[in-house]
């Protein structure tokens, strides 16, 4: 974005109908992704459903072999106070409680981190991350929706504007002067 407008700002003080030209089409083009993302989300927001589940399923299996995934996964269930991907008894099917047969859940499962023992039930989460993930996501649709309306909305208002100063600039050079 600062490419594009650092190059409306050359084409503006340049006078160069051309590049204005250009720039309506690269904001045209910028209109058609946005329109063809948001398109793509709504038209597939069930797929999106199960491929989280499966991702979610995926990464728990990597738990504890990348640190990179140990670390969201911690993340995760802190900040969305959840445990496991359905529940927390997905833990115990996991490759990470194989290696760990002391340990029935990671610690960021638990309420209290400083007071959990990590095998009673009751100090941890109850509810799996993917439906409050789900339910995250699904509240905020209509946001987003929302949102990337308004955005393609200006973007068509900076291909009109383009086009109209550099029609104004190409009549400008044609008039005859007095």
């Amino acid at each position: 974005m600062m490419v594009v407008g650092a190059i409306a700002c050359f084409c503006s003080s340049t006078d160069s109908s051309v590049l204005l030209y250009i720039l309506g089409a690269v904001f045209f083009i910028v209109f058609g992704l946005i329109l063809a993302t948001s398109i793509t989300g709504y038209v597939y927001r069930d797929n999106l459903k199960g491929q989280l589940h499966r991702s979610l399923n995926e990464s728990l299996q990597e738990y504890g072999n990348n640190s990179l995934i140990e670390k969201d996964w911690d993340r995760i269930q802190t900040h969305f106070e959840c445990c496991g991907v359905d529940n927390s008894e997905d833990w115990q099917q996991s490759n990470w409680h194989q290696t760990n047969q002391n340990l029935s859940f990671p610690d960021s499962c638990c309420k209290t981190l400083k007071h959990c023992d990590n095998v009673a039930v009751d100090q941890i989460y109850k509810q799996g991350c993917y439906p409050t993930i789900l339910n995250m996501l699904t509240d905020n649709f209509s946001s987003l929706s929302l949102a990337s309306f308004f955005i393609s909305i200006f973007q068509l208002c900076g291909v009109t504007l383009a086009i109209c100063l550099a029609n104004h600039i190409n009549k400008a050079q044609y008039e005859e002067m007095y």
